[in-house]
């Protein structure tokens, strides 16, 4: 591997800079997209494109709860239309952002009963 790429210390914010794209992160790291190939598949086991789309996701579903919109989220994550974003999103997470959303919420009142209930106090 790259001598200098072992001391890469944030590979999500690279990514990030990179708006997601392989080509983009080879420039950011100075080295060719073959070697980006290599390291990438020896650190994540995935293609870099792969890996760079998947973080994209991950991040798509940490910004979601505080998203105005799914279009404006769409966009500031480097996707054409919120249709593309919303069918990648699926295909990645089994569900609609909407679903993932719901579910979300549903799990964290869950939890915010549980507490209530053990401590005695009720948030119905």
């Amino acid at each position: 591997m790259n001598i200098h790429l072992n001391h890469v210390q944030d590979w999500r914010e690279l990514a990030r800079q990179s708006r997601y794209k392989a080509g983009s992160l080879a420039e950011l790291l100075h080295i060719s997209p073959w070697t980006l190939q290599r390291c990438i598949r020896r650190l994540f086991e995935r293609s870099p494109q792969d890996w760079l789309n998947e973080q994209r996701l991950v991040l798509a579903a940490e910004m979601l709860p505080d998203c105005d919109s799914l279009k404006g989220l769409a966009y500031e994550l480097g996707y054409k239309n919120e249709s593309h974003f919303c069918h990648q999103f699926k295909r990645h997470y089994g569900r609609s952002p909407k679903d993932f959303l719901r579910q979300k919420n549903r799990q964290a009142r869950g939890g915010q009963r549980q507490l209530s209930h053990a401590s005695g106090h009720s948030t119905a």
